[in-house]
């Protein structure tokens, strides 16, 4: 009973949705995407203590001239992390990483993107160094960048 009641709902709105139609639309921008991997490696990092002396930053930049005036006025760049899994597993950026260190101590560490004209921009923070570097010890870790922009379409 309860299927031939979903049946007849499925099919309802099945009719209703055809009946309605869709509008047309008017052609907009179309999306177009550059990637670009890095491997990030310790040498690759500016590390620093803040001012506050005690959390610690850590930044890579890498040239992307893939980043165009036109994507950093009305594109954008997003951004993934591979943790030392050989591409095989994804994080969207920014990302917030938990682990305990060997006395059980829980830390964090926040990696979040950056970019502008030409440049795309890694930063690591937390409370010490010492995180940081448990982080940059992961080995092939990746980084991959798509660069987003608009083509309008002609018309």
């Amino acid at each position: 009973m309860k299927a031939k009641v979903l049946a007849a709902l499925v099919s309802a709105v099945l009719l209703a949705t055809l009946l309605v139609g869709c509008d047309e639309t008017t052609p907009g921008p179309v999306a177009h995407g550059v990637s670009r991997t890095f491997i990030p490696k310790v040498i690759d990092f500016d590390t620093r203590l803040v001012p506050d002396g005690q959390s610690a930053v850590a930044v890579a930049t890498y040239a992307m001239p893939e980043i165009t005036e036109e994507v950093v006025a009305a594109g954008t760049v997003t951004a993934e992390i591979d943790l030392g899994t050989e591409g095989t597993e994804w994080s969207p950026l920014p990302l917030t990483y938990h682990f305990s260190d060997n006395s059980g101590d829980r830390h964090v560490v926040a990696i979040q993107p950056g970019y502008r004209k030409g440049t795309f921009v890694l930063t690591l923070r937390a409370t010490r160094d010492s995180m940081l570097d448990s982080v940059l010890a992961v080995s092939r870790f990746r980084l991959r960048a798509v660069a987003i922009y608009e083509e309008t379409t002609g018309g």
